[in-house]
């Protein structure tokens, strides 16, 4: 089986098992986590891709490092892995399972960015607006940015708005060259 055709159904399987027990959203977060280490940190990947440690080795070490980071179900996958040797699925299962998890939770991620911090009332009400058109839950990742000086800028998806004053001041730059 190709390696993406695997890693589809091993995020398949981790996707309706996290819905069974509720916990999308930890297994979520656990997976990223486990990923990211595996992917950045040598220790990670020597563990992960040790035959001297035992599948049940490597996932007692995962608990004892990560504790109550590491949801057990990941825990399981990644000792299933390690016993097949199948590490190289991991970054892929990640990927996979984020997507089935944007489905399932009818989630849209978006990008916020403003020049200056809004206020806490400010930013919900902007959310609140935003869910209401939508119909769907947002996952923000906001962020302050000065360089566009003031004004937005809004990733929803593949829809792009940007009516920040840098974004205005380029859109009258470009208008000046091509007259």
């Amino acid at each position: 089986m190709r390696r993406d055709k695997k890693a589809k159904k091993y995020a398949q399987a981790l996707i309706v098992t996290a819905s069974k027990v509720d916990a999308v959203n930890d297994v979520s977060e656990s997976l990223r986590i486990l990923a990211d280490l595996v992917k950045n940190e040598t220790v990670f990947k020597v563990l992960f891709q040790s035959r001297k440690i035992t599948s049940e080795g490597k996932k007692t070490i995962l608990r004892k490092v990560l504790g109550e980071k590491c949801h057990p179900i990941v825990s399981e996958l990644f000792a299933i892995l390690a016993g097949k040797k199948e590490y190289h699925l991991l970054s892929p299962i990640a990927c996979i399972f984020a997507n089935l998890r944007i489905k399932e939770m009818n989630i849209l991620p978006i990008r916020l960015v403003t020049a200056e911090k809004l206020h806490e009332s400010e930013y919900q009400k902007m959310r609140d607006s935003l869910e209401s058109i939508t119909g769907q839950t947002l996952e923000v990742d906001y962020q302050v940015n000065s360089e566009i000086i003031g004004g937005i800028k809004l990733q929803l998806g593949n829809i792009y708005l940007d009516n920040s004053i840098r974004g205005g001041m380029e859109k009258i730059r470009q208008q000046l060259i091509q007259e």
